[in-house]
């Protein structure tokens, strides 16, 4: 969110998008945190990663940014929380959970190491053709065209 005189404003298209799939009626009150933000620009990028990935990548396609990131995490083990869980026959199961990219549950150092992460993963998957670096400078243009 963006300050403006006395509210708060979604402070880009991805935030908008997110707010909408909420489903807030107008005047409704709802409970919010309010804190500063980390690195708003690095955070731009990721979900400029996210849509290039989506917009370029065939098996991401019709997915959002979001979506994009969440599915990497899984897929290449990426900022992953493993669950240990045993099955009725006592065998032992991992089970991943993506992990919260947002500023109060990741802090700068581990974002960047994520999104190193992700730009390898797409490397190696789904975009041969290109290194990890070419990626990232594909999503920082994108993010720089997008707003």
């Amino acid at each position: 969110m963006r300050v403006g005189k006395g509210v708060f404003m979604p402070a880009d298209v991805h935030a908008q998008q997110r707010l909408k799939d909420k489903n807030f009626r107008m005047g409704e009150v709802v409970g919010v945190q309010v804190r500063r933000m980390r690195e708003y620009w690095y955070h731009k990028m990721v979900h400029a990663f996210g849509d290039l990935v989506a917009q370029n990548i065939d098996d991401f396609a019709g997915m959002n940014a979001h979506e994009v990131l969440k599915r990497l995490q899984v897929e290449g083990l990426i900022g992953c929380t493993c669950i240990p869980l045993r099955t009725e026959t006592g065998e032992r199961v991992d089970y991943y959970v993506p992990r919260s990219l947002a500023y109060d549950e990741m802090d700068q150092a581990e974002f960047e190491e994520v999104y190193g992460a992700f730009c390898q993963l797409v490397v190696e998957r789904y975009w041969p053709s290109l290194e990890p670096e070419q990626v990232a400078v594909l999503a920082e243009i994108m993010g720089d065209y997008i707003g």
